[in-house]
């Protein structure tokens, strides 16, 4: 059985090395976050929301990909209610939790500015 002491020294030296796991993880995420890097993170975010109905981080998301700035209709499949419309903004739209929807689709309608 260990005392008190030799659990002190234990402590301090896992302590330490945590430490220095952090810093060589800060050092090796400064060195990539270049231009390279920022181009790599904006192709992973964009990958993230794919265009249309998503889900990530527990939320269900729609992503309206579009140059032309309308704003359009979709029709949220909900789990355990009424399926209803929406009208959404170019990008993405937090729909909700993504335990209450399965799809969501465009209806083919836009929707007034």
């Amino acid at each position: 059985m260990r005392n008190e002491t030799q659990h002190g020294i234990g402590a301090a030296r896992l302590r330490r090395r945590w430490v220095a796991l952090a810093g060589a993880t800060i050092q090796a995420l400064m060195t990539t976050a270049g231009p390279a890097g920022a181009a790599t993170q904006a192709s992973e975010q964009a990958l993230a929301k794919p265009c249309g109905y998503s889900e990530s981080g527990g939320f269900a998301w729609y992503n309206h990909c579009t140059t032309d700035g309308s704003r359009i209709q979709i029709r949220l499949d909900a789990v355990g209610g009424i399926d209803t419309n929406r009208c959404v903004d170019p990008g993405e739209t937090r729909l909700g939790w993504a335990f209450e929807y399965r799809n969501a689709w465009y209806t083919g309608r836009l929707c007034s500015s």
